[in-house]
């Protein structure tokens, strides 16, 4: 079966239920505004309060579970956040391999690759299906990126690439894209062979992936940035990794290499 017919039959059976309930709630709307045509307007009423209620109760459950995440990614190590993957993840299908994949990640980030490559070996991703092939890759691409192999980092982004493939219409596809890309453009970057496509890629990501895409977005966009001269825009992407994400030193030490260490204010251009 082809990757991208078996990672939609995967995204559908995760969206199933969603897709019902969504109907269900389409039909009560509809229903509700044939009432209100026809005079009555207390279904209407009592819709909007519904809706208003439920919408507030999401957004402040999100934005809390948002700000515990960033809380937690300031850290000394990657230990909490590690259990807060396993304790979020619970439930999900396959919940142990994105559970494994998301954990290695980010023990890579916070400098424990020994730790990260010995979390992706507790599962076997061999007979699982490409998207989630794709998460234990992208795990290892970045792996060899902090370890400097970083032609290796790139074959294997490839392979996140061609394993991350969904049709256009299907509900994650522009975050999957974007993450591949991310990682991708990574590696290009980190050879030195970015253009001005692999620029906008990141700055793409860095708009609209999560923090931990937005961090690998302004870590490719600090180093890229600076070659074009563009020191004070270089800078703020280092200052938002370093506040953010302050303990992730192998991101920050390449930074630093790539850039010779220093701000923009500490330079005199000539």
């Amino acid at each position: 079966m082809k990757t991208i017919t078996r990672n939609n039959l995967y995204i559908l059976k995760l969206w199933f239920i969603p897709g019902v309930f969504c109907v269900f709630m389409g039909l009560i709307v509809l229903f509700t505004l044939t009432q209100a045509f026809r005079g009555d307007f207390k279904g209407l009423f009592h819709l909007l309060i519904l809706t208003g209620v439920t919408s507030a109760i999401v957004y402040h459950t999100r934005m809390q579970a948002i700000r515990e995440f960033e809380h937690l990614l300031r850290k000394d190590n990657a230990s909490e956040v590690i259990e807060y993957y396993e304790s979020k993840l619970k439930g999900y299908p396959n919940s142990n391999c994105m559970m494994i994949a998301a954990s290695s990640l980010v023990a890579a980030f916070y400098g424990e690759t020994k730790r990260a490559r010995e979390i992706i070996e507790l599962a076997s991703f061999t007979d699982k299906i490409p998207l989630l092939k794709a998460q234990a890759m992208q795990s290892l691409a970045y792996i060899s990126y902090i370890e400097g192999e970083i032609c290796k980092g790139l074959e294997l982004a490839d392979t996140v690439t061609e394993n991350s493939k969904i049709f256009s219409f299907a509900p994650g596809h522009k975050m999957m894209s974007l993450a591949a890309s991310n990682c991708k453009n990574m590696g290009i970057v980190l050879l030195g062979k970015e253009d001005d496509e692999t620029v906008a890629e990141l700055y793409d990501g860095f708009k609209k992936l999560p923090l931990p895409g937005k961090v690998v977005s302004a870590w490719g966009l600090s180093i890229a940035l600076y070659r074009l001269n563009k020191y004070n825009e270089s800078d703020r992407m280092k200052h938002f990794i370093i506040s953010k994400t302050p303990n992730f030193h192998p991101i920050i030490q390449s930074i630093e290499m790539a850039t010779q260490i220093g701000t923009a204010k500490d330079r005199i251009i000539y």
